[in-house]
């Protein structure tokens, strides 16, 4: 029986302490990684002026960023805001910064492809498809919404020599087909994705007939 190690409630750092400063005393880190296109500064501003300024900035003790600068440009850039409510965090070092910027934009939970659609769906009912698509794009939600359609397979051309294939299977084969792949990757028989994916079409299309 697997045991899990238990961390006491009085160990874990709860760093909510808001404080506010001028946007001036605050250092933007040019290397910072994470990028917006055009169209998601579009969708961030809409979702600001929607849900209200909801996700906080984090810096380091030295006020320089370690999360949201994107956020930071936008309040101050678009909308003129010259305090910014901060969470301003100790951290070792400056490895140790980047390293909870990474955190912060990557531990993330993966989305189920057919419980998205029906949120999809219900977000479209409710008459919030719109805002919906000012946010995550029009390209997205209208692929999330179409993805519950009788068309399972969706071609999007792409430049070059190649095209994008997305196949909608039923979900009692997750399981089954998610370890396939899994069995491949180890094997290293295969030397692209595609390959791997041609083969397993063979194989859904065998098992189907």
């Amino acid at each position: 029986m697997s045991s899990k190690k238990k961390v006491k409630l009085e160990k874990v750092r709860f760093n909510l302490g808001t404080e506010w400063v001028d946007q001036k005393e605050i250092e933007r880190d040019p290397s910072n990684p994470n990028e917006m296109t055009p169209e998601q500064r579009e969708g961030l501003r809409h979702s600001i002026e929607t849900f209200g300024y909801v996700s906080p900035i984090f810096t380091d003790q030295n006020l320089k960023v370690a999360d949201g600068e994107q956020r930071l440009d936008e309040l101050v850039n678009h909308y003129g805001i010259k305090k910014i409510p901060i969470i301003r965090l100790d951290f070792k070092n400056d490895a140790e910064r980047r390293l909870f910027r990474q955190t912060m934009n990557k531990l993330r939970g993966q989305h189920d492809l057919l419980r998205d659609v029906e949120e999809i769906k219900i977000i479209k009912e409710g008459g919030f498809f719109d805002s919906l698509v000012k946010i995550i794009g029009e390209k997205e939600a209208t692929m999330l919404l179409e993805g519950g359609s009788d068309n399972l397979l969706g071609v999007e051309e792409t430049p070059a020599d190649r095209f994008q294939l997305t196949l909608y299977l039923p979900i009692d084969r997750k399981e089954e087909v998610e370890g396939f792949i899994s069995d491949q990757k180890k094997s290293n028989k295969f030397e692209t994705a595609g390959d791997v994916f041609l083969l397993l079409m063979e194989r859904y299309n065998e098992s189907s007939s």
